[in-house]
Formats: C-alpha cells, structure tokens, sequence
C-alpha cells in the first residue's frame, strides 16, 4: 500500500496486500497475451511480474504517466529479485518518463538493470534518444537486493544493498519521470521479476 505522499511527492509501497492497487499503478504490456501480473502467495514477497512465454514479451508496471519527480533530483530506492538468472530476459527498476516500450531508447529514464547477457548489475539510463549502461561490482543472481537510483542532471548513480556501486554523466534523463519497474522476454521463454518494496521522492 501506499503509506506517504508529501511536498517532496514522497511515495512509499510495500505490495503487501492481496492485489496490485490498479488505481494507482498500471500495465504497460507490449507483446504477448498470457503475461500475469499477481501478488505472491509467500511471506514478503511482494509482485510477481511472469511473462507469458509465447514471444517477446514485456510489462511495465508505472504510475500511468503521473510524471511526480524531477530528472534535477529525485531518487528510487526498490527490492527487486528475478527467479532465473539464466536465459535471455531483462529486468529494470526506476523511473522513465513515459509507458511505450518501458526502458529503451527514446525514452528518459534511470534504472537498475538486470541484464542475463551482462555479469553484473548495471545503472542505465536514457536521455530520449541515445542509451548507456555501466556495470557494478555486484553479480547478478536469483537473490533480493536493495536498489538506489539517483538523478541531479547530468549524474545518475546506483547504490546496491546500502552501498555506492557507480555514478556516471552519460546519457542522463532530461524530464520529469515516473517509477516503474519491468520484466522482457528476448526470447519464448516464461521469466518472473518480483519487487516488494519501492521509495521515491524528489530531493
């Protein structure tokens, strides 16, 4: 549920509930008919985003361009895992500006990415038309982590479980953004992504 919203536009979800609050947050799906988006039966397990494995598929899950923080200075803190590290699929949470093919080129956007075809877990970022990535010194695996993503235009960063991983001025988002978080199929396989906790605001 959401528990605080003020000035900064201060927004806390804990996905404790027994279904995804469609009223504030919702579904971007590109591709594919089966994909479920569903709260987990287990113990702080949050959403589940399961892709449908009939094709490339995606789902954004975001705040229906409710566009509340400031690519000048705002931050998103997420607990995030996926259940497969291996295969071909992508796995974002952060902010973007607008829904349409989540976080990809022409788009503005900041994210902590899990890449299977990249080692560690990487900060991305998009200024509406080039993308850019670097990595982390932390392996991707099945595990939850803890991510922070930072923007104040032109230096986006990321944190992981509590620690200051990189920091980079390429590519930074130039408008205003919404959270969101992300599963992709790049191939005809079934993937899941769960998130369990998001904290935005603007700094």
């Amino acid at each position: 549920d959401q528990l605080n919203m003020n000035g900064k536009q201060r927004m806390v979800e804990t996905f404790s509930g027994d279904a995804l609050d469609t009223d504030r947050w919702n579904l971007d799906v590109d591709d594919g008919t089966g994909n479920v988006v569903a709260m987990t039966d287990e113990v702080d397990g949050g959403v589940r985003i399961t892709t449908s494995g009939s094709g490339y598929d995606r789902v954004v899950v975001a705040f229906n361009n409710k566009r509340q923080y400031a690519h000048t200075g705002a931050e998103l803190i997420g607990v995030r895992k996926v259940t497969s590290s291996t295969g071909n699929h992508v796995n974002h949470i952060g902010f973007v500006d607008t829904l349409g093919n989540g976080f990809v080129s022409g788009r503005h956007f900041v994210s902590a990415e899990f890449h299977s075809g990249v080692t560690n877990y990487s900060l991305q970022s998009g200024d509406g038309s080039a993308i850019s990535r670097i990595s982390s010194g932390v392996a991707r695996d099945t595990n939850w982590h803890t991510f922070k993503v930072r923007t104040t235009n032109p230096t986006t960063g990321l944190s992981v479980d509590g620690a200051l991983e990189v920091t980079k001025t390429s590519n930074p988002p130039a408008t205003n953004m919404q959270p969101a978080f992300e599963e992709l199929a790049n191939d005809g396989v079934a993937y899941q992504g769960q998130v369990r906790y998001v904290e935005a605001y603007n700094t």
